[in-house]
């Protein structure tokens, strides 16, 4: 699928988890990476788009299926989640409701 919008993983040359975000243009996603830089100083990211779809839905869609791949969100429900993320993007009735997996 193509859009506008970019799903991305945060890779973490320090070994920690990986995140999974979206952005819904090209200029939003290099305005990530600086929020992300700033809220991290110390850390070392780079960045991979995943795969690029229309903002709203279908890129929510992209991202919760990523976030599924990776293992999920770590949180209190699932504190051995694979992902920095601390949410899913979608709930499990939506994500099948806008198509599932790719």
């Amino acid at each position: 699928q193509e859009g506008e919008g970019i799903v991305y993983r945060r890779i973490d040359a320090e070994g920690g988890k990986d995140y999974i975000g979206q952005s819904k243009s090209e200029a939003r996603f290099l305005a990530r990476q600086a929020e992300h830089a700033a809220k991290n100083p110390e850390a070392d990211f780079s960045f991979e788009i995943l795969g690029r779809a229309q903002p709203g839905e279908q890129l929510s869609r992209m991202e919760e299926y990523f976030i599924q791949q990776g293992g999920g969100p770590t949180n209190l429900g699932n504190p051995d989640g694979g992902l920095a993320n601390l949410r899913h993007q979608m709930n499990p009735i939506r994500y099948a409701k806008a198509g599932g997996a790719f």
